[in-house]
């Protein structure tokens, strides 16, 4: 008789423990995975458009004013890609969850921005494009001062440069979320935080690495 109880109960307890186990699977790959897909290509799309615009300012002959061609591109790359961005903001509504909330909040957190996130939507971008918006308005700072052609043209490029490197650095934090989101929902070891941070990262490989050089530029 007992032993038949404890066997039930066995019993019992694997069907929970593999019921969890299943719903956890499913939530994998209906939230998790469709999400990160579109965040994919919402990353490719920065990282393709902004090494045009490098481009195009190493080799544009266009005066270094407000009119340049440039800043007409980057608002219409924006509006094109509008509905990608969209469906990664309206996870946001998720942000507090207790396994996928870190994880969408930097994704959220790649789109909006940090620090610039409210000024972003205070300007009425909808949805929010932190990277572009920095990107627009440094530019603009720059052809609107009166330092050489020559200047200006090579702060631009820096600018461009500097925001590329954020941006990967930035898909890290989100690609370093999901590694622990997905080892949580599928019962593997959750890796150790640490080294999602770029600088806790370089202050690392500067310990071991004293003459290592700083991160390439995207090419």
């Amino acid at each position: 008789m007992i032993v038949d109880l404890i066997d039930k109960l066995l019993d019992r307890c694997i069907q929970f423990v593999e019921r969890g186990e299943k719903i956890q699977r499913e939530l994998y790959s209906d939230f998790l995975a469709p999400a990160l897909e579109v965040f994919e290509k919402v990353h490719r799309n920065y990282i393709d458009t902004f090494v045009s615009y490098r481009r195009t300012l190493e080799s544009s002959r266009e005066l270094m004013d407000e009119h340049h061609s440039i800043f007409n591109t980057i608002a219409d790359d924006s509006s094109l890609t509008g509905d990608m961005r969209s469906k990664i903001v309206a996870l946001r509504s998720f942000e507090d969850n207790p396994i996928f909330g870190r994880f969408v909040r930097r994704m959220c957190g790649y789109i909006v921005g940090q620090a610039m996130a409210a000024e972003v939507l205070v300007k009425g971008y909808h949805p929010p494009n932190a990277s572009r918006d920095s990107l627009y308005t440094g530019l603009e700072q720059i052809f609107k001062s009166s330092i050489p052609e020559d200047d200006k043209r090579s702060q631009a490029i820096k600018v461009t440069n500097g925001l590329l490197n954020e941006i990967q650095d930035h898909y890290q934090l989100v690609m370093d979320e999901h590694v622990r989101v997905k080892a949580r929902l599928l019962g593997l070891k959750v890796p150790e935080e640490g080294m999602s941070d770029p600088d806790k990262r370089d202050l690392y490989y500067e310990k071991r690495f004293p003459k290592r050089r700083k991160r390439a530029v995207v090419k």
